[in-house]
């Protein structure tokens, strides 16, 4: 998975309040969203969110993300870079 798609997932899961509610949003298994919260939290190397039986929160990092991910998941330049992708 790429990291872009990645980042919409986490915001996402952000949007959602869940990972199982964020991969029925985005049409994805929930295997696919907790394998892509790994991947992000291995490239940033800090725990992104904190999770338990019943609920996520996110972490200081976690939140300090997020905000940099919706910039990036909103970012024009990044959305036609990411359509182009899909077109090829």
């Amino acid at each position: 998975m790429d990291t872009l798609e990645a980042l919409r997932l986490y915001v996402a899961i952000a949007e959602t309040g869940s990972l199982s509610a964020a991969a029925r949003q985005v049409s994805v298994s929930t295997s696919t969203v907790t394998v892509a919260l790994q991947q992000l939290e291995e490239q940033a190397r800090v725990s992104l969110i904190t999770r338990s039986t019943r609920r996520l929160s996110f972490t200081f990092e976690g939140r300090r993300f997020l905000a940099d991910a919706r910039k990036l998941c909103t970012c024009p330049m990044v959305s036609s870079i990411s359509w182009s992708r899909t077109l090829t």
